[in-house]
């Protein structure tokens, strides 16, 4: 299955952030894990260029400094394994 997906930017609220946030998370959920999942999104947010305790998740492809979308989302798909 796969998904594609552009989270909301800057100029959301939090309260917005939050919720695309839970919908993504019930929707990876409902994949039976005799399944593949692939999203191809824009999260706008950063994760960074290191791995940082994410080894696994994070490939260590990244550029900049994560900041708090980027961790949020790493935090989503480490709870998914």
């Amino acid at each position: 299955m796969v998904w594609t997906c552009a989270a909301p930017q800057s100029n959301y609220t939090q309260e917005e952030k939050d919720q695309f946030i839970e919908e993504l998370e019930t929707l990876a959920r409902s994949v039976p894990q005799s399944e593949q999942l692939v999203i191809g999104a824009d999260m706008n947010g950063h994760v960074g260029s290191d791995a940082n305790g994410y080894e696994g998740i994070h490939g260590g492809c990244g550029y900049g400094v994560r900041n708090e979308e980027g961790s949020r989302f790493l935090e989503m798909v480490q709870g998914w394994i």
